[in-house]
């Protein structure tokens, strides 16, 4: 994952990657590992022979998916985490449709918004089916969990949960030293997402993780 900084004035864009000893410190909680969950669950159902992780991190997600048999490969721009391949996401030197699936969850806030549609691009091209993306969602949510004896055993699922999203659609981002937008702020509504995300790729499912609604995800298949 990329930190950035930069001089809005100047319009430049200077970028200081997160350091290791953050992500094995206080980065992580219970909700985050809610996220991880999220991300290795849609990794199963692909079951993707070749796997490129954007933003190594703690490396969690890739280790699990190791075990998991599969070839795996993490991108970061900063080599303190020991990723595969040094490289920015928005010009990755790979070869076209190196793998079929590549997952970049919580990074792409982290570059200004015009940067946005440009890395989009990029992933469809080294993509050769499925790409995961997660992004902050602002929003103020009300959300209920509950579950019941024998649940399991007569609705095959651990819990209920229910929810309402509001979007704080009239709120602006302003930069907080991590994130240069936020979805769900006033200028960025999800379907202003949506809308570029489909010039490249189908929207195959779109999800949060239970109790933890300011992740959200999208599952996309390449448009050829």
């Amino acid at each position: 994952m990329i930190e950035s900084k930069t001089s809005m004035k100047k319009n430049e864009l200077i970028e200081r990657p997160v350091c290791r000893e953050e992500y094995l410190g206080d980065y992580d909680s219970p909700l985050r590992f809610l996220s991880y969950l999220e991300q290795i669950n849609y990794i199963k159902k692909i079951k993707p022979k070749k796997l490129l992780e954007i933003g190594v991190g703690n490396r969690l997600v890739l280790n699990y998916a190791k075990e998991l048999g599969i070839d795996t490969s993490g991108l970061d721009k900063n080599e303190d985490l020991v990723p595969d391949i040094v490289a920015d996401v928005r010009k990755m030197p790979l070869k076209s449709e190196s793998f079929d699936m590549i997952s970049i969850c919580e990074v792409l806030e982290h570059m200004p918004f015009e940067d946005f549609e440009r890395t989009l691009r990029e992933l469809h091209r080294v993509s050769s089916k499925y790409v995961l993306i997660s992004l902050p969602y602002a929003s103020i949510v009300f959300d209920v969990m509950y579950k019941f004896p024998l649940i399991r055993t007569l609705t095959k699922r651990q819990f209920f949960e229910f929810y309402i999203r509001i979007p704080v659609f009239w709120k602006r981002h302003k930069f907080d030293k991590k994130h240069y937008w936020e979805m769900g702020k006033k200028g960025y509504p999800i379907n202003k997402i949506r809308r570029i995300v489909r010039k490249y790729f189908v929207i195959r499912k779109e999800s949060s993780p239970p109790m933890h609604k300011y992740h959200y995800f999208f599952l996309l298949e390449k448009r050829t």
